[in-house]
């Protein structure tokens, strides 16, 4: 189809799932997908960058952090730091890195 209407390459945007295993059959029939460039959703992005905050910080006192200063309930912090959600960790994450905590301990 993208040859038809004068397209040099295809972009295929997916959900997470999906995208990884769209990369196995690219990978795998490389000469017949050249064309085909696969891009992972933005929402999906977003929560992989906010799982990668969680695993970064999460044992280095993040943890501690926000359930000490009651920015997130003890129930939800797992969920936020593993990015199984997108409220709460984009909320978390940007009063945790806007807020300066070392006034608070003064």
């Amino acid at each position: 189809m993208a040859v038809q209407i004068g397209l040099d390459d295809t972009v295929v945007v997916l959900d997470q799932a999906i995208y990884a295993k769209a990369l196995e059959v690219v990978w795998k029939q490389q000469e017949e997908f050249q064309s085909v460039v696969l891009r992972m959703g933005s929402f999906h992005i977003a929560c992989v960058l906010m799982s990668v905050i969680g695993k970064r910080f999460g044992d280095s006192g993040l943890r501690d952090l926000l359930i000490e200063s009651r920015i997130i309930g003890s129930g939800s912090l797992n969920g936020v730091l593993e990015g199984k959600h997108y409220n709460r960790p984009l909320r978390t994450h940007k009063v945790s890195s806007s807020y300066n905590f070392s006034s608070s301990i003064d």
